[in-house]
């Protein structure tokens, strides 16, 4: 039990340090290089060239994982309390997006959880919206402040709210 409570302890010490790091300390007080590594300490796993714009907030840093020269813009807001975000190599986030990985059905209040999957070179607009569950295929294009309430096909441009396909974005179409 005393085990427990020390992992627990050790946890939220994760996710408050991890919070006053980026919601509370801008990036003009603390370097890009010194925010990767506290962010990495907390239990994020963070690809080479990750850049992190404050202030972002993140439930679970220990949930999330962010590939190689992707770029957060600040404001970012991840709830991943319930379920992992995955989000590829290449990607690029913008102002205010909202991501989010738990809901529940507004009779019984009960909450589920369901991870939600970026794929590589993916850009995200901003103000954005994406739901529990999503899978947003390599190459895609979120729109300015889209809500995704289905998966997005590869190489797709979407839009509006919900958010539908605008066009393709294959070479040979």
């Amino acid at each position: 039990m005393l085990q427990q409570d020390a992992g627990n302890a050790c946890t939220y010490f994760k996710r408050r340090t991890t919070g006053i790091i980026s919601n509370v300390l801008g990036d003009y007080y603390i370097t890009q290089h010194m925010r990767t590594y506290i962010l990495r300490a907390s239990g994020m796993r963070l690809g080479k060239g990750v850049r992190i714009r404050a202030p972002m907030h993140v439930e679970r840093p220990d949930r999330l994982t962010i590939g190689e020269s992707s770029f957060i813009n600040r404001e970012v807001y991840i709830d991943n309390t319930a379920a992992p975000v995955h989000i590829g190599k290449n990607v690029i986030i913008g102002f205010r997006t909202s991501i989010t990985t738990s809901s529940h059905d507004p009779r019984s209040r009960d909450m589920e959880g369901r991870a939600i999957t970026i794929g590589d070179d993916v850009w995200i607009g901003a103000c954005a919206t994406i739901l529990p569950g999503i899978k947003i295929g390599d190459g895609a294009v979120v729109a300015g402040g889209a809500v995704i309430t289905k998966d997005v096909e590869p190489y797709t441009m979407v839009g509006g709210v919900p958010a539908r396909p605008i066009k393709s974005l294959r070479d040979d179409q």
